[in-house]
């Protein structure tokens, strides 16, 4: 494997968890919710706006985003464009991009668990791998 492949396994991968990271909170919350599973289950309760980043709620145009879910990615067909699946067990990441008014009635779907910006991450290459390999 190369290095730039298990670099963006690990973005993948930490993006998924700060997700999954940040509605938790609000599930455990609940003082009688028994498991996790059964209060993601009951999001008719939620404000469904509450899943989205402030950000993307006054936006105009077009937006990059990526989306939490469980169940089927299929319930995204309508909502948006999806340009990737990621399955993580019984949840999914996709991303692809949706207009502000999509998000909203996105966001209604209870599979739906957070939608947040598609972001693009700044991170440095090396300029010469070789030189990097003797230094360590």
């Amino acid at each position: 494997m190369n290095e730039h492949s298990i670099i963006k396994k690990a973005l993948v991968f930490a993006i998924a968890l700060a997700m999954i990271l940040s509605i938790l909170p609000a599930v455990l919350h609940s003082a009688n919710a028994t498991t996790i599973s059964n209060q993601l289950s009951s999001q008719g309760t939620v404000n469904p706006l509450s899943k989205v980043d402030p950000s993307l709620l006054n936006s105009t145009g077009i937006e990059r985003i990526l989306v939490l879910g469980t169940g089927s990615s299929l319930d995204l067909k309508n909502g948006m464009g999806v340009m990737g699946v990621y399955p993580i067990g019984k949840y999914f990441i996709a991303s692809g991009f949706s207009t502000a008014s999509q998000i909203k009635e996105l966001a209604k779907n209870s599979n739906i668990l957070r939608i947040v910006p598609d972001v693009k991450l700044n991170y440095s290459q090396p300029k010469n791998i070789e030189s990097q390999a003797n230094t360590a």
